[in-house]
């Protein structure tokens, strides 16, 4: 309710969890495993980020975290399946060759494909590095993601049943983004029994080495 938290929307999430006297353990959990916010984090988006986490709860299984088996290459089938199911179309075998600009109004208003031809949409979503300079707002933020593959011989959280770990790590002195780590086990069709698959990743800062060396050392030893 939004009487609950009038006055702290723009103050810092962590400030407002200590105003509801919550114990240090209680305030780390909720910040770091369910709104898994960053440190300099405002309460309104702390509180979005924990209505989405809760939401999700009991959707689809005891968790709010969906994976797809055989690894991420699965994600653009979710994404075929759920074009299909609200009437869109999916075109395989096919790329982005070029851009249609439309020159009055500076949008893209359409792609033409590797086999010649044109698909007009009205919007489209892409890596940003892809954008021509003249279709960039000046004010557009770069960004970046630090991402890194380890394989191991061990878990890091050794269980009979799970075999998909997720965490929140929190950020590193002098950072302010958290290291999200996935595992996977043999049981999410990733790899051979008795290997795993970690996937760190973060907002980028740096180098993704700089920028994830501080995780993979509490996570790994050599």
């Amino acid at each position: 309710h939004p009487e609950e938290y009038q006055g702290w929307e723009e103050k810092p999430f962590s400030e407002y969890l200590q105003s509801r006297q919550l114990t240090p353990n209680l305030q780390h959990f909720v910040f770091h495993a369910i709104a898994m916010a960053t440190r300099d984090a405002t309460t309104q988006e702390g509180l979005k980020s924990t209505r989405r986490f809760l939401q999700s709860l009991g959707r689809y299984g005891n968790t709010p975290f969906l994976w797809p088996l055989y690894g991420p290459g699965e994600l653009p089938q979710c994404f075929c399946r759920m074009c299909a199911v609200f009437a869109g179309i999916y075109c395989l075998r096919r790329a982005a060759k070029e851009l249609v600009i439309d020159k009055d109004r500076n949008k893209c208003k359409g792609i033409i494909c590797t086999e010649g031809q044109r698909i007009s949409c009205r919007w489209i979503v892409m890596q940003g590095s892809y954008v021509p300079n003249k279709c960039r707002k000046p004010e557009s933020p770069v960004r970046s993601v630090s991402r890194g593959i380890f394989f191991t011989d061990r878990s890091m959280k050794c269980s009979e049943n799970e075999q998909i770990t997720l965490l929140s790590i929190p950020p590193a002195e002098g950072s302010n983004f958290p290291v999200r780590a996935v595992e996977l086990g043999n049981g999410a069709s990733a790899c051979p029994k008795g290997m795993f698959v970690v996937h760190l990743t973060c907002q980028g800062t740096g180098t993704a080495k700089a920028d994830l060396h501080p995780a993979a050392q509490q996570l790994f030893q050599p």
